[in-house]
Formats: C-alpha cells, structure tokens, sequence
C-alpha cells in the first residue's frame, strides 16, 4: 500500500499558518522557490512531511528572511546616511540599493 502525499496546497497553508505575521505572498514566494529548485519534492508523503521535509523547510525559510531582513537593514541604513546629504543624488542612491 502506497504512502498518502501530502498536497502541495496543505504544504503552504502549514507554512503560512508558521509565518503568520509575513505575507502571504511573501511566504507563497519562498515556497514556490524551494519548489522550482527541487528542495522540496512534489511528491512527499504526509509522514514524511511531519517527521523530515517541514523541519528543512522552515529551517530553510528563516535563512531566507534573515537575509532579506539584513539586506533590507542595510538598504535602510544606506538611505539614512547618504539622504541627508545634499549633493548626492536620489538615482545614485537607489543603484546603490539595487545592487546591495
């Protein structure tokens, strides 16, 4: 007898109720990443869901917005700094953003 698959629309909804305080869009965003980069399987069994793959996921998912949180910090920090200064230009300041 085959495993029951956990459905990849209860794999989102189990990680969006984790992450309840970020967007959906956001959270549906990483998911779909680890999807199209084959970390998580399409097809994985509920058990093995709970027991393995949920553990890596959200492992995998709290890097992810640790480092957008630290990128975002660093973006911020760069506007308080270089804002106030008169002669440096908005467009210069946001390439330097985009590239950070």
């Amino acid at each position: 007898m085959g495993s029951v698959i956990q459905t990849k629309e209860q794999i989102y909804k189990d990680i969006r109720s984790r992450y309840s305080v970020h967007s959906q869009e956001y959270i549906d965003a990483m998911l779909d990443q680890l999807y199209e980069s084959g970390f998580i399987n399409e097809e994985v069994s509920v058990s093995g869901w709970l027991v393995f793959v949920a553990q890596e996921v959200v492992h995998k998912l709290d890097e992810f917005i640790q480092r957008d949180t630290e990128r975002a910090k660093a973006r911020l920090l760069l506007g308080k700094c270089l804002v106030p200064k008169n002669d440096i230009s908005q467009d210069l300041i946001e390439e330097i953003s985009k590239m950070m």
